[in-house]
């Protein structure tokens, strides 16, 4: 399922239907590893409360095990200049895995 097509199109449209949610990253993938990056900072940066969880940690909260999540609040919370794309991205993983 592609990040920044599908997945990123239905997100917007159940966030403008108030629907509560999540996403889980490592889940979902595009043509490029750019692409896939670019479509997650969209998301996160503009559609708040969403919810991002890796595959590890959905399984751990669904298991009622200690997880994390990195639930999105502000706009740009992951802005960045191009030239800063890859150390956003590293950012964004430690986020994912760390966030409580």
């Amino acid at each position: 399922m592609l990040t920044d097509v599908c997945v990123m199109s239905s997100l917007f449209d159940a966030y403008q239907h108030d629907f509560q949610i999540s996403l889980v990253a490592d889940a979902c993938s595009a043509t490029t590893e750019g692409a896939h990056y670019s479509a997650l900072f969209i998301l996160s940066n503009w559609l708040y409360g969403l919810e991002l969880f890796t595959t590890e940690q959905l399984s751990r909260r669904w298991n009622n095990e200690p997880a994390t999540s990195l639930r999105t609040a502000e706009p740009d919370h992951l802005a960045f200049q191009p030239d800063e794309f890859p150390q956003v991205v590293a950012r964004f993983q430690r986020r994912l895995v760390d966030a409580c």
